[in-house]
């Protein structure tokens, strides 16, 4: 088998686990004046996945790795892709380099453990983000630890993401940080986000950061200032889980528990409830 057919089974048991997930994405609508909106329920799983895990349908096979079958762990936390076609999964027992055909452990003495995030940048550097060592930046094989020494205020770092110009952020237990381009790390001190406990942070089209916190609040981060922030009661909604910013639009999905909402960047106003569909229901808001 071919490095690239590996790959490609590799990408197989990724639909595969999205598919078996506790949460399955279906489209609402494609008919309302903003993006498409989707919902999300455990109720609404197929009756059989669209790659079968167990090899019963046509076209490829899923394999599920393992501390039985090669995988030196037991769980993953985080996987990435580099341009090299590496997989990387990031687990509590340190980093893991998957090539097609064996999975390979990287030296715990680098300080690389316990690892939570994963992200690969657009210079082709695998940042880690672990739960309570600080982040680490990975380049020609060399690794660079950033942690309170630098200017972190926390060690767990939740989420990694990147910002069109090249600014590397870091989401937290306790607020943001960014590294420059000069591989600085400046933290964001920001009053409303200081404290937060960061879930994660992604990078829309329009260059902006979308992030979510643990007490349901939304923000949004440009050139490492604050450019708004909407707390749970500001928003009307709760358990709000993670942020996915829509490519086509400015604005953000929140997946809460039970749905994908989409919400615009300055205010929010209730458009229809769509519940035609006995397995889900989706709230959907427009800037006003």
């Amino acid at each position: 088998m071919s490095f690239s057919d590996k790959l490609k089974r590799i990408a197989a048991l990724a639909a595969a686990c999205a598919a078996l997930s506790a949460f399955s994405l279906i489209r609402v609508s494609n008919d309302l004046p903003l993006c498409g909106i989707y919902a999300a329920d455990e109720s609404i799983l197929p009756d059989e996945p669209s790659v079968d895990p167990i090899g019963k349908s046509d076209g490829y096979s899923a394999v599920l790795y393992d501390n039985m079958n090669g995988l030196p762990t037991s769980e993953a936390n985080a996987k990435a892709e580099t341009l090299e076609g590496f997989i990387w999964i990031g687990s509590y027992s340190g980093l893991i380099r998957y090539d097609g055909n064996n999975f390979d452990r990287i030296d715990s003495t680098t300080g690389i453990a316990s690892i939570v995030s994963l992200y690969a940048d657009s210079k082709n550097r695998l940042w880690v983000g672990t739960n309570d060592s600080g982040a680490a930046v990975m380049e020609n094989g060399k690794f660079r630890m950033y942690n309170k020494s630098d200017g972190l205020q926390s060690l767990s770092i939740r989420s990694i993401t990147e910002d069109s110009e090249g600014n590397i952020y870091l989401a937290t237990t306790h607020g943001m940080a960014f590294v420059d381009e000069n591989m600085e790390l400046h933290c964001i001190d920001e009053p409303k986000i200081n404290d937060e406990y960061i879930r994660t942070i992604k990078t829309g089209s329009d260059g902006i950061i979308y992030g979510v916190t643990m007490n349901d609040a939304v923000f949004t981060l440009s050139s490492g200032k604050l450019q708004s922030f909407y707390n749970a009661n500001r928003l009307g909604i709760s358990n709000v889980l993670s942020i996915l910013p829509d490519p086509r639009r400015s604005g953000q999905g929140l997946h809460r528990n039970k749905a994908i909402t989409d919400i615009p960047r300055r205010a929010l106003k209730r458009l229809s409830q769509h519940n035609s569909d006995k397995h889900c229901s989706a709230r959907i808001y427009q800037l006003r």
